[in-house]
């Protein structure tokens, strides 16, 4: 599986840490996933909009993991905030969370069904060729599917609260 970042030089280049299009080559599967708010298990959402924001980054986190995926994985992010004005807090939480990673990405500036709710995101990601899935990983001492492997060790962690691989 191969991903490629494109941003045309036809049109105009990303505004922000974000790619205009990713192509995937040699993918053998799609991951839809739903909206995610930015609340705790029990449903409850705090305040803040930077508080929200790294929980639905978190709740993100926990889908890709259930689908043995990383953000690694991530092809497109959509956001939906439901007051423009707080974009900046979740560029914070979202530059936590996806680091260098670059997937397509829009923003929209929407009422949510909550008005408690300030952010949703909802993403794509892919499932990686069976081919590169090759490693052992030397911390475990076990066969491992992939440098990806690690990367879903590190994504479940960030589900899970943790900054580390080491709790996992």
């Amino acid at each position: 599986m191969h991903t490629r970042e494109l941003n045309s030089n036809l049109a105009p280049q990303p505004a922000s840490s974000y790619s205009q299009a990713v192509e995937v080559t040699g993918a053998t599967g799609i991951l839809h996933v739903s909206g995610q708010i930015g609340t705790e298990i029990d449903g409850t959402a705090p305040p803040s909009m930077t508080e929200q924001a790294r929980l639905a980054w978190r709740n993100l986190a926990a889908q890709l993991a259930a689908a043995d995926m990383s953000f690694d994985n991530l092809v497109k992010v959509t956001q939906y905030i439901a007051d423009i004005g707080e974009i900046g807090e979740s560029r914070v939480a979202r530059a936590e969370a996806l680091g260098d990673r670059r997937p397509a990405s829009t923003v929209v500036s929407c009422a949510l069904a909550n008005p408690a709710w300030k952010i949703e995101i909802e993403a794509i990601a892919y499932a990686r060729a069976a081919l590169e899935r090759a490693r052992v990983d030397r911390r475990r001492g076990c066969q491992l599917t992939s440098e990806a492997t690690i990367r879903r060790y590190e994504t479940r962690a960030f589900a899970q609260g943790r900054r580390s691989v080491k709790a996992v």
